[in-house]
């Protein structure tokens, strides 16, 4: 969530928090993207189908149920 801040005297600027984050750090382009690809695959491997598919149909349902609720919850 994005909160609006008082518009500043642009010349008094000396603390760090008023600047972009972009504007701070410049990250190499293949760096971005091997860490967006790992971020893909870490999704794909911990996702809830992957968890649940060893257990019981029962199980795997409840178990999904919960972990749906949670994830909904607190992200």
């Amino acid at each position: 969530m994005h909160v609006l801040r008082k518009e500043k005297d642009k010349s008094k600027r000396h603390n760090h928090d008023d600047y972009d984050d972009e504007s701070l750090v410049e990250i190499d382009p293949q760096l971005r993207y091997s860490i967006q690809r790992n971020y893909q695959f870490l999704q794909q491997v911990f996702s809830i189908d992957t968890i649940v598919k060893p257990l019981s149909l029962a199980m795997a349902y409840n178990v999904s149920r919960n972990l749906n609720f949670f994830t909904r919850i607190f992200t």
